[in-house]
């Protein structure tokens, strides 16, 4: 099988370092688990591209869904060579995208990769690439039109119904607008009829 994954594994190993809790500021170390999800996830066809272009990945609490999906962006960002990448981290909600911003910003300032990149309130901007982004994304309807993102990471997607539901497509259909693209949705379990049960 052949796979990026263990590109994004070395990277996250490497560069990134835990945001919060007991191991604030220590190297992010992957469990075997999350290892077998990333190589699965990264696999690639002959010609280069993402074999998956969805991944769903369900955890229940306390297994830092939130933490992973921040190393996730930042090695979507620093460590695929993608041009331009786009990265919106959404979540349900202004303080759940908050968390998960936050999260990959501290990444970022308390290692090595913070003299690559600008931190802003609401974005993460390459240094030597200003249109490589990761992007702080609540998930409302009506304000996400016309994003194209390279890579797009929803978390807490079973909190996404209704117009959350709705954001989730734009923002999901924009991964369609670019080549070799791919959505991460992190979630616990949902519930029948929902997204998280149709993903």
């Amino acid at each position: 099988m052949k796979t990026l994954g263990h590109r994004v594994i070395k990277f996250i190993e490497t560069y990134c370092v835990h945001s919060t809790g007991d191991y604030l500021g220590k190297p992010f170390v992957l469990r075997d688990w999350q290892k077998e999800i990333l190589l699965d996830m990264f696999e690639i066809r002959e010609d280069g591209s993402f074999k998956y272009h969805t991944a769903y990945i369900s955890t229940p609490k306390g297994n830092g869904k939130s933490e992973i999906a921040s190393a996730l962006a930042v090695a979507g960002l620093m460590g695929l060579n993608q041009t331009a990448p786009l990265i919106p981290l959404v979540a349900s909600s202004y303080d759940q995208a908050d968390i998960v911003f936050s999260s990959a910003k501290q990444m970022i300032q308390n290692g090595e990769l913070r003299h690559y990149a600008d931190l802003m309130e609401r974005k993460i901007v390459l240094k030597d690439n200003p249109q490589a982004q990761i992007l702080r994304v609540p998930c409302v309807a009506g304000v996400n039109d016309g994003m194209r993102p390279s890579m797009a990471i929803f978390d807490e997607v079973h909190e996404m119904t209704g117009n959350k539901e709705r954001a989730h497509l734009v923002i999901s259909n924009g991964l369609r607008k670019r080549e070799n693209t791919m959505g991460i949705n992190i979630s616990t379990a949902g519930v029948e009829n929902s997204l998280c049960f149709r993903l």
